[in-house]
């Protein structure tokens, strides 16, 4: 059965894909290779489940986060692939610091967020057992770290492709593309950096 799960403030819901009262309007994406629509909902017919939102949000989130972390995994690697194999001056453009640099930069951004990404993803799975704590704060944090890894690799990995980076001939363009559109799924970094900073002023 295809249907739409629909998270509210606190109620989670599930309403079929050829509901009455239902329309999808399909619209335009940065990604070519992820559809984005709009879902308009007039007196439908809802099923409530037995769920809360606040734990569905947060796995969503955290699974929009280990996306992004693959993004930045992959644009590394891609880097250093072609680093080794593009040739300028008749050296391998990764011998050249300015390549070499900007590839350690991506390394620890990556290596940052995976971190950060596996130990929210701990505490979410946790969570029954042991209590809430500081979950939205880890949470929010891995996202918010997450999506700068991806937006920072995948901008870099594009430099480092030089012009061909742009074409299609290239895969870094659609990389970086993913990395916006994932900057947008489940708030966007500056909504999980105020989300942290409130929690600050709250304990100040």
């Amino acid at each position: 059965m295809d249907a739409f799960l629909v998270v509210g403030s606190s109620a989670v819901r599930v309403v079929e894909r050829d509901a009455a009262g239902l329309t999808v309007t399909t619209g335009l994406s940065m990604d070519p290779t992820r559809r984005l629509g709009v879902v308009t909902m007039k007196d439908v017919r809802a099923t409530a489940l037995d769920a809360k939102a606040a734990p569905l949000r947060r796995m969503a989130t955290v699974l929009a986060a280990a996306e992004a972390v693959g993004v930045a995994e992959r644009t590394l690697e891609m880097s250093v692939e072609f680093a080794k194999v593009r040739q300028q001056f008749g050296k391998p453009i990764g011998t050249f610091q300015a390549i070499k640099h900007r590839c350690a930069d991506m390394a620890t951004r990556t290596e940052v967020a995976r971190a950060v990404v596996v130990f929210a993803a701990v505490a979410v799975q946790e969570a029954g057992q042991e209590g809430e704590g500081n979950l939205d704060f880890h949470v929010h944090g891995a996202k918010a770290l997450a999506d700068d890894a991806a937006i920072q690799n995948a901008t870099d990995n594009v430099q480092n492709h030089g012009g061909m980076g742009y074409t299609w001939e290239s895969d870094a363009h659609l990389y970086l593309k993913r990395a916006r559109v994932l900057e947008h799924l489940c708030g966007s970094r500056m909504t999980h950096l105020d989300a942290i900073a409130s929690s600050w002023r709250r304990a100040g």
